[in-house]
C-alpha cells in the first residue's frame, strides 16, 4: 500500500544503485519498485530462494531434494509447502527470477558451485564469483590429546544437518565411542541432542564472539553437517579461523572450499551415522599425527 510513497522517497533521495541481497520475505511489489526506480542493480545470491520456494532445497523427510525436474519440484512444494511469503510455485518463481537476474548489472555469487547451479536454471547473464572472505587459518594452541571433541558451529536447523548430528550423537552413545560433539551455537531442538549424553550446546552468541567461542571448546576437529549445497558457509570460515580442520559432505561450497584449501576432508552425502563417526575418528587421528 505504501509503494507509491516509498518510490517518491527513493527518487527524491536520488538513489543511484540498488543492492538486492534477499527478497524472500517481501511482497512481490518489491520487484515493481526496483524496476520503477530504473537504476542499475546488483543481485547478491546467498541461497536458492530464487529457484526454490522452500529456499534451501530440502524436500520431505528432511533431506536434500537432489534438484529434480520442474514437475517434481512443483509436487514437492504442493506436498510440503513453501517458505516464501507469497503464493508462487517453482515454475513461476524461476520465470520471474530469470527476468530479474538477466536485467541486473551484476549477479554476485560467493562460490563456483553456486555459479554452476545457477547456470542450470537461468541463462542470459554471467555470474561474478566473489567469496565473502578469503580463508584465514588460525593456529590452535592446545588440541586435546585425550577425548575427541567435535565442534559444530552456528544455528543448526534441518538444512544445516540437525538430523545428521542427532543420528551421529545417538550412534556415538550407543556404541560407547570416545566421541563428543559440541555445538558452538544453538539448534532447532536442543533436548534430543542433550539426551544422548554425547552433545554439549553453548547457546546463541554474538557473531563477533564466534571464533573465540570455538577455540574455547578445545575441539580436535570441526564438522559442517549441512545436507544442502550451501553457497559459502561462514561456519566453515570460523572453524578454520579457530585453528581446526573441518569435515563436510561432498556438496556445495564447503566441499569446494575444503578441497581448494586442503584443510579438512569431504564425505559422501548420505553416509550412515556409524560411517560418519568412524570417519571423524580417523580424521582426528590423522590431524594429530
Amino acid at each position: 500500500a505504501e509503494l507509491p510513497a516509498l518510490l517518491r522517497l527513493l527518487r527524491a533521495a536520488r538513489a543511484e544503485t540498488i543492492e538486492a541481497h534477499h527478497l524472500a520475505g517481501y511482497d512481490s511489489g518489491i520487484y515493481r519498485l526496483i524496476a520503477a526506480l530504473g537504476v542499475p542493480y546488483d543481485v547478491h545470491v546467498h541461497d536458492y530462494a530464487l529457484v526454490c520456494p522452500r529456499i534451501s532445497l530440502v524436500a520431505g523427510q528432511n533431506h536434500y531434494c537432489g534438484e529434480p525436474d520442474l514437475h517434481d519440484c512443483e509436487a514437492c512444494v504442493a506436498e510440503h509447502g513453501s517458505y516464501l511469503k507469497e503464493n508462487i510455485g517453482p515454475g513461476a518463481l524461476r520465470e520471474r527470477s530469470g527476468r530479474f537476474l538477466k536485467a541486473a548489472r551484476n549477479v554476485v555469487v560467493p562460490s563456483e558451485d553456486t555459479r554452476r547451479r545457477l547456470r542450470r536454471y537461468f541463462d542470459g547473464f554471467e555470474p561474478v564469483m566473489k567469496p565473502h572472505m578469503a580463508p584465514v587459518f588460525g593456529t590452535q594452541a592446545s588440541v586435546r590429546q585425550a577425548g575427541n571433541r567435535v565442534c559444530v558451529a552456528g544455528a543448526i536447523g534441518v538444512h544445516k544437518g540437525y538430523h545428521v548430528l542427532l543420528a551421529c550423537a545417538r550412534d556415538a552413545a550407543q556404541r560407547g565411542l570416545d566421541l563428543k560433539f559440541v555445538v558452538a551455537g544453538h539448534t532447532i531442538d536442543d533436548t534430543p541432542l542433550l539426551e544422548t549424553g554425547a552433545v554439549f550446546i553453548t547457546g546463541e552468541y554474538n557473531p563477533a564472539e564466534a571464533v573465540d567461542l570455538i577455540v574455547r571448546q578445545d575441539a580436535a576437529i570441526g564438522f559442517v553437517p549441512s545436507i544442502v549445497p550451501e553457497t559459502f558457509c561462514l561456519a566453515l570460515s570460523e572453524l578454520w579461523q579457530a585453528g581446526l580442520h573441518a569435515i563436510a559432505f561432498d556438496i556445495g561450497a564447503p566441499a569446494e572450499r575444503i578441497r581448494a584449501a586442503g584443510r579438512g576432508i569431504v564425505l559422501p552425502l548420505g553416509l550412515s551415522p556409524a560411517a560418519i563417526n568412524n570417519s571423524i575418528l580417523a580424521a582426528i587421528r590423522t590431524t594429530r599425527h
